[in-house]
């Protein structure tokens, strides 16, 4: 992550807006993480919505380019990435917690700015106990570990 583009106060408000946003949808021990950086050919923005225990894993990955958006500043872009990333997570919430970004690239014309992202919703929680059954972990002992 770069601090200089992404400096640890700023994603520090930008979680706490998320939050308090978004606060009326949240149910307890759901949050965001993120991380953002600058990249040769532009700028990224990864957003993470997750509960306590992981069943909900949502990252979504944002990224502005040179080539779609040509003379953008790193500040313009910092706050770009960051208005889709609080504008999807509105559209999420409002949709009834529906995913509706592809898991690969797509473009979003945001304002005169293109915008790609991609997203996925994940259990991870699920996930592990599936892996623990193929390495033939007995539902017991899955549930033990889970639980």
């Amino acid at each position: 992550m770069s601090e200089k583009f992404f400096p640890s106060h700023l994603k520090t408000k930008f979680l706490q807006a998320l939050q308090k946003r978004h606060a009326s949808y949240l149910k307890p021990g759901e949050r965001f993480d993120a991380a953002a950086d600058v990249m040769s050919d532009g700028w990224s923005l990864k957003v993470t919505f997750m509960n306590h225990d992981k069943s909900t894993w949502l990252p979504m990955e944002v990224v502005l380019l040179h080539n779609d958006n040509p003379g953008i500043k790193d500040g313009d872009a910092r706050d770009a990435i960051m208005d889709f990333a609080d504008y999807y997570f509105g559209e999420y919430f409002r949709d009834g917690r529906e995913v509706t970004l592809p898991i690969d690239w797509k473009p979003f014309p945001f304002g005169e700015l293109t915008i790609r992202a991609k997203g996925w919703e994940r259990n991870l929680k699920l996930e592990e106990a599936a892996d623990l059954l193929l390495k033939g972990a007995s539902l017991e002992q899955v549930n033990k570990r889970l639980n």
